[in-house]
């Protein structure tokens, strides 16, 4: 990927820039926490199930079966066209409810509601439209791109598989947002509430602390790994 393409990316501007901010300046409650943990769940999980469906195939390019190299329109697919660009504005959502600054919702979802919407219509849209016309035609006419209107496609091809979860390397963002709901935790603690870690209350402090590192050390293999294939 060019430095171009890298730094417009979506996942680099939230994940490098909007993320750190956040960290910075927020506010977070346990109230804000709760909540926005809810929408993290919610976008996490839908974006799981929707690379059991593709993750074996970057969606950027074709949104292929695994062999068989059919269009996928089963599971999510079957009410949104991208549904992995849902879970990202359900994620965006909840982070910046646990931001805890009611401004800063319609901002963020404005900008990654565009960005997503760009890439979309540039990198895979035109794309499938050109790899399969007659299915893919019909597809887009009925099926809305981000927000479901919970009417099911008929035509549903396409089943998941713990493999394509697996080669998606989804896990890496999963443990990514329990590492940043843990910070976003201890800070409110520590900053909000005058709280000072692992005194006022040990057990808990101290089971996330292991869960931290736990999750930090499977990041740095993960992030080992790929620096060893690329090297």
């Amino acid at each position: 990927m060019s430095l171009k393409k890298r730094f417009s990316a979506p996942r680099f501007l939230a994940g490098y820039i909007l993320i750190p901010l956040a960290f910075i300046i927020a506010r977070s409650t346990d109230f804000s926490l709760s909540i926005g943990s809810l929408f993290l769940i919610l976008g996490e999980t839908l974006r799981l199930w929707a690379n059991s469906y593709v993750g074996h195939r970057k969606v950027t390019r074709q949104r292929t079966g695994f062999q068989t190299g059919y269009l996928i329109t089963a599971g999510p697919y079957a009410y949104v066209r991208h549904p992995l660009y849902t879970g990202s504005l359900l994620i965006t959502l909840g982070l910046t409810i646990i931001i805890g600054y009611g401004w800063l919702i319609p901002i963020s979802l404005g900008i990654m509601f565009y960005l997503y919407h760009k890439k979309s219509n540039e990198e895979e849209e035109e794309s499938l439209v050109a790899a399969w016309p007659s299915e893919y035609i019909p597809y887009q006419k009925t099926i809305p791109k981000f927000f479901p209107t919970f009417r099911r496609y008929p035509t549903r091809q396409g089943n998941p598989s713990f493999q394509g979860l697996v080669e998606s390397k989804e896990f890496i963002t999963v443990s990514w947002l329990i590492t940043a709901v843990i910070l976003f935790y201890f800070r409110m603690d520590v900053i909000t509430k005058h709280q000072t870690l692992f005194l006022s209350d040990p057990w808990k402090h101290s089971i996330l602390l292991v869960l931290f590192l736990l999750v930090l050390s499977y990041n740095v293999h993960q992030g080992l790994k790929r620096h060893l294939r690329s090297a």
